[in-house]
């Protein structure tokens, strides 16, 4: 029960730190660059635990590697795209040509999120145990809404 519990506890930890690093809301990816949000939204949580000037520089670290990720993913995904809407485009499409190139791209998505909770775990690790307490009681409000029924 207590195993059961702890991985409960850490499933919900990994989501929800997932959102506080990428913008929760689908409306905001619909225009613009995404990038841009995806640092503006991290900016404005980390305003609310006031960094010290240390912690600043830290933060500044990760943030600049958030930004490099993304801008490769986006290039990534961009790429993908392309190759994907040239592959469904010709008169007779290979559907499992197309199918997998769908999955080869599904399978590298854990990959990309891993890096992104590495990043949150390292700014969690920078933070003094009352800034902790406030990213934890933000993980747990946002984990009580994943117990509605």
């Amino acid at each position: 029960k207590m195993k059961r519990k702890a991985i409960i506890v850490s499933l919900v930890s990994i989501i929800a730190m997932l959102g506080l690093f990428s913008g929760c809301s689908r409306h905001r990816w619909h225009s613009g660059d995404p990038s841009a949000r995806v640092l503006e939204h991290m900016d404005e949580h980390v305003e609310d635990y006031n960094l010290t000037e240390e912690q600043k520089k830290q933060y500044q670290k990760i943030r600049a590697n958030v930004e490099t990720d993304i801008a490769k993913q986006i290039a990534q995904h961009k790429e993908f795209k392309a190759i994907l809407i040239e592959k469904i485009n010709v008169d007779n499409p290979d559907i499992s040509e197309v199918n997998r190139l769908l999955k080869e791209e599904l399978n590298e998505m854990p990959q990309k999120i891993s890096a992104h909770l590495d990043y949150m775990e390292e700014f969690y690790n920078i933070l003094n145990p009352e800034q902790q307490k406030m990213v934890l009681d933000e993980i747990r409000s946002k984990s009580k809404r994943w117990n509605r029924k």
